[in-house]
């Protein structure tokens, strides 16, 4: 059998909906560093989704489904055994619902969706699909005790999952992932890294542990070593690689995309998008009946501001009614 993989895990995750429920990229990292204070995740654990079931959104209370387990906490009112599984338990758990709106992992285990972060009869559909996917790949013998025996965790310390383009590549260690680099196979300034340990997934070039992987690239010829702390401006040099990207996509700037009717390819081709973004935004529009402007695919997305300010002039937003009106105006 295979070990668990990461990848496979986010599908499955990003093929459900919720007004509170987040996968991936798509975690605000306000609600995962409450969710970290209060919920049973261990330091180095990779959150895949997160629930929040409170009601002015704290996420407080909710579930996190981890690269190694799933981890909860309830309303006061709400009893529960335990508050967090190992894929080993989860394996063996008797997932049903027992109310409207609480489910049983068994032996008096017990979830609430009291908030409906996501509806009860999905939640418990995607989990005994992970369920299923844990029992037909992972081997048992890499699921005893809180965490999966994975390459990707065998040396926290070197190893680093990219994304790109709403992909997701790794693990690599840092001397694969300087190769990388030189070869140019990344785009740097639309590339993010994650490791076991960190919170939340964060630009390549704002990463200042793999400056020295970078830099020289970017700031030829100035050598810089592992060994060497870089002099120079970090936040400067990267402004002049992300205006330098800037102007070399001008020419491009008269074909935009039409966000209120565009694929999930060419929303694919959007900078900080990524698939479940675009998911979200066909989700969406299609049922509001569209976007009106940036902000508003900010706010459902939760851009970060020079995220906005970079797509705003890529995209368009065409009404509907111009979209679905027949015949032509003619100018008299």
């Amino acid at each position: 059998m295979r070990e668990i993989n990461i990848n496979h895990l986010i599908d499955i995750c990003a093929g459900y909906s919720g007004a509170k429920y987040y996968v991936a990229e798509m975690v605000p990292t306000k609600k995962l560093k409450n969710a970290r204070i209060h919920f049973p995740i261990p330091a180095n654990e990779y959150v895949i989704a997160l629930m929040d079931t409170t009601v002015f959104g704290s996420c407080k209370r909710g579930m996190a489904i981890g690269l190694n387990g799933v981890y909860w906490r309830n309303d006061w009112t709400v009893k529960s055994h335990r508050s967090s599984l190992s894929w080993m338990e989860f394996l063996h758990a008797r997932i049903k619902k027992i109310s409207k709106y609480e489910m049983e992992f068994g032996r008096g285990d017990i979830y609430s969706v009291l908030g409906e972060a996501i509806k009860l009869d999905d939640l418990i559909q995607l989990l005994q699909r992970l369920q299923s996917y844990i029992g037909r790949e992972a081997d048992p013998s890499l699921l005893t005790g809180s965490e999966v025996s994975s390459s990707l965790l065998s040396d926290p310390g070197e190893v680093w999952m990219v994304g790109a383009a709403g992909e997701q590549y790794g693990p690599y260690s840092a001397f694969a992932l300087k190769n990388i680099i030189e070869e140019k196979q990344l785009q740097l300034t639309e590339t993010f890294v994650w490791k076991p340990g960190m919170a939340q997934w964060v630009p390549l070039l704002k990463n200042k542990e793999l400056i020295p992987l970078f830099m020289p690239a970017l700031v030829a010829p100035m050598p810089i070593t592992v060994s060497q702390a870089p002099t120079l401006d970090l936040d400067a040099e990267v402004d002049k690689v992300l205006d330098a990207d800037a102007l070399l996509g001008g020419n491009e700037s008269s074909e935009r995309i039409d966000i209120n009717r565009a694929s999930m390819e060419q929303l694919l081709d959007l900078p900080a998008i990524g698939v479940v973004g675009a998911k979200r935004i066909m989700q969406e529009r299609e049922r509001n009946g569209g976007f009106e402007n940036v902000e508003q695919l900010g706010q459902l997305l939760d851009l970060k501001p020079h995220h906005v300010e970079r797509i705003r002039p890529m995209i368009i937003f065409c009404p509907l009614q111009q979209r679905t009106s027949t015949g032509r105006i003619v100018d008299y």
